[in-house]
C-alpha cells in the first residue's frame, strides 16, 4: 500500500473515532476500529454501554418533553429491556433463579414471554418432571442416584437374610 493511501485510511479512522465519540457511540459499532481488547467483553456489556453512554440521554431528552405535554401525574418512559437481551441460556437462568427465589411467579415469566397461562393438563404433566433449582445457579439441582443393592434399606442382609431396615450397628 502507497504512503499517501494508509496516511487516508488512517484519517478516516480517526474521523471515524472523533464522530463515534461525539455521539456516544462505540467506534466499532460504525465501522472504526475498537482500540483495546474485547476479551472480557460481552455482547450484554457492550449493549449496555451503548445504552448507557449513546442512547440513554437522548431517550431521557424525549422522555422529558413528553412529560410536559402530558397531564400530570402521567409520565413516558421508554422500555429498552429490547437492547439488553441476553442469549438463551442466560435468561432461562435468570428466569429459574427469579422463581425460585420467589421474586417472580412462574405465570408472571409466562407472560413477559408472551406464553398462554398453564392448562390444568400442563400442570398435572409438570409434576411428573422431578426437578428442583439450584437458586445460587440457576441449574438444576441432581438429583438422588437410585439406590444399589449395596446401599438400599430393604436389601436383605447377607448373615441374617432379613431386611436392613431397623438395625443397628449390623457389622
Amino acid at each position: 500500500m502507497k504512503p499517501d493511501e494508509s496516511q487516508f485510511l488512517e484519517t478516516q479512522q480517526t474521523n471515524i473515532a472523533r464522530i463515534a465519540q461525539f455521539w456516544g457511540v462505540p467506534a466499532e459499532r460504525v465501522g472504526g476500529k475498537t482500540g483495546s481488547s474485547l476479551t472480557y467483553s460481552t455482547t450484554e456489556m457492550n449493549n449496555q454501554m451503548l445504552l448507557d453512554d449513546g442512547c440513554r440521554p437522548w431517550l431521557r431528552r424525549i422522555e422529558d418533553a413528553f412529560f410536559e405535554l402530558l397531564p400530570q401525574p402521567q409520565f413516558v418512559q421508554f422500555n429498552v429491556a429490547g437492547l439488553l437481551r441476553t442469549d438463551a441460556e442466560s435468561q432461562a437462568k435468570i428466569d429459574a433463579i427469579d422463581i425460585a427465589a420467589k421474586i417472580v411467579a412462574p405465570s408472571e415469566k409466562r407472560t413477559q414471554r408472551n406464553m398462554a397461562p398453564l392448562t390444568d393438563e400442563q400442570k398435572q404433566e409438570l409434576e411428573l418432571v422431578p426437578l428442583t433449582i439450584n437458586v445460587g445457579t440457576g441449574l438444576p439441582k441432581s438429583l438422588p442416584n437410585p439406590p444399589t443393592p449395596e446401599t438400599s434399606d430393604d436389601t436383605p442382609d447377607v448373615q441374617t437374610g432379613k431386611p436392613k431396615i431397623g438395625l443397628v450397628g449390623n457389622g
